[in-house]
């Protein structure tokens, strides 16, 4: 066996060292240079070549690396103290700018390590620098986000703060508005006592400027909800042009004290479409009352509705008031913005109602836009689809919202047939019906009316001698041939005409004029079942509305029991076991949900309906929660909320009569 080779220590201690050379050349990340003691170059690698820019040749024995430094670091000293640092420790690190053949600059992690020969002493330094370019833009980044972070988070908490308040807000200026609204249409409708058409009138204007605050407030709140993306919707089938007559009679007399000719034409539209019947009427008002703010006396105002294609149908606004100039329709639909912003101004507003309308169009996957021009008048056109297919899902509808002509035919409520041509008296019987639970028909000529009597049965007729195509005698005689033979009939006339009806069994007669309370009597005494006096506790922290609500009422014939502290409420419950319950969400030592809740979890619970009237703004998550344990959802926002809140009463009692309406 051969013995082992000797190794030549000399030879591999070279080899070693030209290795390390060559990884330490070769590097193209690192900067590696060797100084001597006074900081000449004695070695410049490919890393230093691709960082700085410089050639080896142009690099070796240079005097010093001082041309690698900015005049800043070494006016300072920065670099004298550096390398000091580096031969009394044996190394420093740190952060420098550094300086390129171009003049460029870039900033690099540095190390400065002293050399020493094999017997410690030194006799150099090797320097090992790092672009550090794109770490400090991820750190600068990182900054920024973690700054845009706080940002969002003071934005939010902002938002919530705004929310909250806005939420306070709407409750403080709601409640007290609410009372006014309320009270003013008791007394309006002599509810509480006769009054003279002066003071009739007078309040109207107190009604008048109290709903257009409480809107003021709602599109301050609807904006908010914009901002924050919690706008909901939810759609049902519904037809639009009753919605657009509801608006229109929302609008009162408006119009009228202006001799503005409402025009309105929808003959050849499929009158039914899926879709948000609240905030559809929101939109229909929103144009409406912009386009009677800017027509002038003996202005007309056309409103169509009409196919678009297939999927969506045309509603369109046209006035021919004052018109906007080019320049000025990019402004429109822009939040608090106002076309004339002189103190002075000769038309007011707040510059939200058209900027809400376009979310509301939008939102629903339509698109509104205008045509104008400067002194001929404005035609604002909506694109609605038939089908709001997105909110399909949503389980929630508005049976919260119940208005007066909104009171679906249900198997135990009564129903009753107006005929009636006079619009104003037909008005005047519809609400009051409707108020006291009652679903109504209505006929404006006797053809139409002898057509609904041959196909469907009625509870109650009431009937007008006097229509423009036949005479009433026509009519009842047709009535008492079809399946109405036996219906009772109360028939409403100028003049006294009555023994000329013996034959036709008339249960009433009514002579024009006549009041609300004559109307109820005379179909109340038609009632087959004896009524029963039904108990309410209402719950509510706010005096003015408990008053509010236990007058509306007591007059409508319910007794009332107020609780203005939440905390006894259940014990009150308890003790007076009331047939239905009124209970308001915001109050202040207990909340109606924690109210609700409790109530739900009683024996009590499972057979006492409650109705939630309230101010609080519900979000959708809210409102399907609340609806799973209440038989209705009044809000207080809504300017009728007094008739809303009495109809779905009315209604409930109905149905759990079988017919019979207080």
């Amino acid at each position: 066996m051969s013995s082992p080779k000797k190794i030549n220590k000399k030879t591999f201690a070279a080899d070693a060292v030209q290795f390390i050379d060559n990884i330490l050349e070769s590097s193209i990340e690192y900067s590696i240079i060797a100084l001597d003691l006074q900081g000449n170059i004695l070695s410049w690698n490919s890393g230093a070549r691709n960082n700085y820019g410089y050639q080896t040749n142009e690099m070796i024995n240079k005097q010093n690396i001082l041309v690698l430094h900015t005049p800043e670091d070494i006016k300072s000293r920065r670099v004298e103290n550096f390398m000091k640092t580096a031969q009394e420790l044996g190394k420093a690190e740190g952060i420098f700018e550094r300086v390129r053949k171009n003049g460029g600059r870039f900033p690099a992690s540095v190390t400065l390590t002293l050399r020493r020969n094999t017997k410690g002493k030194p006799i150099g330094f090797l320097l090992i620098s790092k672009d550090i370019t794109e770490q400090k833009r991820l750190e600068e980044q990182l900054k920024l986000n973690e700054e845009l972070s706080l940002q969002n988070i003071s934005i939010q908490e902002t938002n919530r703060l705004k929310s909250a308040f806005l939420a306070n807000m709407s409750h403080e200026l709601r409640t007290p508005l609410n009372a006014i609204i309320g009270f003013s249409e008791l007394m309006h409708e002599e509810m509480l006592g006769p009054i003279n058409e002066e003071q009739k009138d007078g309040l109207k204007d107190i009604m008048t400027s109290a709903k257009h605050l409480l809107r003021i407030i709602n599109d301050l709140l609807d904006l908010s909800k914009i901002e924050a993306g919690k706008m909901g919707f939810s759609p049902q089938e519904c037809a639009p042009s009753k919605l657009i007559k509801e608006v229109i009679d929302s609008l009162g007399t408006w119009p009228f004290k202006k001799n503005i000719h409402l025009v309105s034409n929808w003959d050849n539209f499929s009158d039914s479409a899926y879709l948000d019947p609240t905030r559809f009427k929101q939109i229909v008002y929103n144009l409406l009352s912009n386009a009677i703010k800017f027509t002038p006396d003996l202005g007309t105002i056309k409103i169509r509705l009409k196919p678009h294609d297939d999927k969506y149908f045309c509603l369109e606004v046209e006035d021919n008031g004052i018109g906007i100039a080019m320049e000025n329709l990019n402004k429109l639909f822009s939040s608090f913005t106002q076309l004339d912003n002189r103190p002075n101004r000769k038309y007011t507003g707040t510059g939200l109602g058209l900027a809400i309308t376009k979310h509301l169009v939008e939102a629903q996957n339509g698109s509104i836009s205008i045509s104008s021009k400067l002194g001929k008048g404005s035609t604002f056109l909506v694109i609605m689809p038939y089908r709001y297919e997105e909110a399909s899902s949503i389980e929630t509808h508005r049976d919260a919202t119940v208005t007066i002509s909104a009171v679906e035919k249900d198997a135990h409520v009564r129903s009753i047939l107006v005929i009636e041509d006079t619009e104003r008296c037909l008005k005047m019987i519809t609400n009051t019906l409707v108020e006291q639970g009652y679903y109504v028909e209505t006929a404006s000529l006797g053809k139409q009316a002898i057509e609904y009597c041959k196909k469907r049965l009625f509870d109650l007729i009431t009937l007008d001698l006097v229509l423009p195509d036949c005479s009433g005698f026509e009519i009842l005689k047709e009535i008492r041939s079809s399946i109405n033979k036996n219906t009772p009939i109360i028939v409403i006339s100028v003049v006294p005409k009555k023994e000329q009806l013996l034959s036709f069994k008339i249960q009433d007669y009514l002579v024009k004029p006549f009041n609300k309370q004559t109307l109820l009597a005379a179909v109340q005494k038609n009632h087959k079942k004896i009524k029963k006096q039904y108990r309410i506790i209402a719950i509510d922290d706010d005096p003015l509305a408990l008053k509010f609500i236990s007058k509306l009422l007591q007059k409508n014939g319910y007794m009332v029991i107020g609780v203005s502290q939440p905390e006894n409420a259940l014990e009150t419950i308890k003790h007076e076991q009331p047939d239905l319950i009124v209970l308001d969400l915001l109050m202040p030592q207990q909340s109606g949900n924690n109210l609700l809740n409790h109530f739900n979890k009683s024996e009590l619970g499972k057979s006492i309906p409650i109705v939630v009237w309230t101010a609080k703004d519900l979000s959708n998550h809210e409102e399907t929660s609340l609806r799973k344990k209440t038989e209705a959802i009044i809000l207080k926002s809504i300017g009728d909320s007094g008739k809303q809140l009495l109809a779905a009463v009315n209604k409930i009692f109905a149905k759990k009569s079988k017919g019979s309406i207080l």
